[in-house]
């Protein structure tokens, strides 16, 4: 028996039932029930600590080999930024073709894109009917502010850096044929362009082994 006088405290059970307003005992009586939301906590902002020169450590970029000033990375060279840049350079040389101001550098540089756009189309048809489509191309050699022959000497040491990565892939000696068919090409045409142009006069064949 519950006395008048006596705290009613209702359980766990019953609290969670309470609505505002009270809710009624089994006396009877009301229970006025006041529910109040928790103030909510503020929370500081997370401030990073400002970083100072001294703080930062230097850590030196490791040596590259950078085959030309487009910022190619030789050490991770792949097959789409090889053939990429043979194919860019079929269309190079043919630029400067068309803007050759004299006629026999206009026709030794039509020469070598009339064999180089085969040689190019035939290493990349042999490479892909062997190991699939290459889709991504990439050109590692900018031609600006060069000369044909500046170009060609560049397009030259870039073949040669990926003809040794060749040489490790086993069955592909069609493919390493062509390239080194353009790499005959490339010198033949710097040859030409060096000693065969008009503004050069021919060499004796003493005074070519002794240059």
């Amino acid at each position: 028996m519950i006395n008048d006088n006596e705290e009613i405290v209702p359980n766990l059970t019953n609290a969670l039932e309470l609505v505002a307003g009270g809710t009624e005992c089994e006396n009877g009586m009301e229970i006025p029930v006041t529910i109040t939301e928790p103030e909510p906590t503020e929370v500081e902002p997370h401030i990073e600590p400002a970083v100072t020169a001294s703080d930062t450590p230097i850590i030196p970029e490791p040596e590259r080999t950078i085959c030309c000033d487009c910022g190619c990375d030789m050490d991770n060279l792949t097959i789409g930024k090889y053939f990429g840049t043979i194919m860019e350079s079929v269309q190079t040389i043919w630029k400067y073709h068309l803007q050759a101001t004299k006629h026999s550098v206009h026709v030794i540089l039509n020469e070598y894109y009339g064999e180089a756009q085969d040689l190019v189309d035939s290493i990349i048809e042999n490479f892909q009917g062997r190991w699939g489509i290459v889709k991504d191309y990439t050109n590692c050699i900018c031609s600006c502010e060069k000369t044909p022959n500046q170009y060609l000497c560049e397009l030259r040491d870039f073949v040669e850096k990926g003809r040794e990565q060749f040489e490790t892939i086993k069955d592909c000696s069609e493919i390493m044929s062509d390239i080194d068919s353009l790499l005959s090409l490339i010198n033949s045409t710097l040859y030409k362009l060096n000693n065969l142009t008009e503004s050069k006069s021919f060499m004796s064949f003493d005074e070519f082994i002794n240059r």
